[in-house]
């Protein structure tokens, strides 16, 4: 009897602490940020490609190169800027995205994402944050959105009407 006693307080203890983790947890949810923001990329600017792949990466895919921008168009200067520390590869997103064209370039996460906007925001400061050049990029949180996205962007930019894309999405 006394065993019994124990398992049914445990139980009670249980299901007290399961509700108050459920109320902590809508409450998270609650709070979670609003979807990432594509702005509009600036004229004649290298745009990126991105997308969260569903495991722990961001996935960038070079989608437009900056015009006059060519796989030698290198701005040394620009190069040797960049922080030694880091790789190589970054010398190249920054300032010969060019010679980048087909290549797809993971962005590690270390969990899953929960919030879009910041992962959004870690994809734009990744690809563009130490550019030279205008440089933008187009995240969506899959790849079948980011096609939806692109494909949008495409049709205002064959009628000239950019304006909308930031709403668009």
């Amino acid at each position: 009897m006394r065993h019994l006693g124990i398992v049914l307080i445990l139980m009670l203890l249980s299901m007290i602490v399961t509700s108050a983790h459920a109320r902590r947890a809508k409450a998270v949810v609650a709070e979670i940020p609003e979807e990432y923001v594509n702005k509009v990329p600036p004229s004649n600017a290298t745009v990126w490609y991105c997308w969260y792949d569903g495991n722990v990466h961001v996935q960038c895919k070079l989608g437009e190169v900056a015009q006059g921008e060519g796989a030698n168009g290198v701005d040394t200067q620009a190069v040797n800027a960049v922080d030694p520390r880091l790789p190589g590869i970054v010398r190249q997103v920054w300032h010969q995205a060019a010679s980048l064209a087909g290549v797809l370039i993971g962005i590690p996460l270390h969990s899953i994402p929960f919030d879009m906007s910041m992962t959004g925001q870690l994809a734009e400061s990744v690809m563009c944050g130490g550019s030279s050049k205008p440089c933008g990029i187009i995240f969506a949180g899959s790849a079948a959105l980011l096609a939806k996205l692109v494909d949008a962007r495409n049709d205002m930019l064959a009628i000239g009407n950019l304006g909308g894309f930031a709403q668009s999405n």
